[in-house]
């Protein structure tokens, strides 16, 4: 199903960042986990886990295994130089 929303421009240079940092290969990409883990948010907050949200954790899980495995990671330091980094571009805007 495809639903068309209207974001904000904060939100759109977000998703436009992250594609740059190679997070995400596209916007589309980026939107869909940012939307997903709020929704994830919502439900555990709410109590509503079910079988299916937890073998969808469980395959994020096991892709973020892989992703180690392939040597697809950084180091604490180099994480939180980009956290630094962005949060000075946010505040510079």
């Amino acid at each position: 199903m495809m639903i068309k929303l209207n974001i904000t421009p904060d939100q759109h240079a977000w998703l436009a960042d992250a594609v740059a940092r190679g997070e995400f290969a596209t916007e589309e990409e980026a939107a869909q986990a940012a939307f997903d883990l709020g929704v994830l948010q919502c439900q555990l907050e709410d109590g509503e886990e079910t079988d299916e949200d937890i073998a969808h954790l469980r395959g994020l899980l096991d892709e973020a295994r892989a992703q180690v495995a392939r040597g697809e990671v950084v180091s604490l330091e180099e994480h939180n130089a980009k956290i630094d980094a962005f949060l000075q571009d946010l505040r510079t805007r």
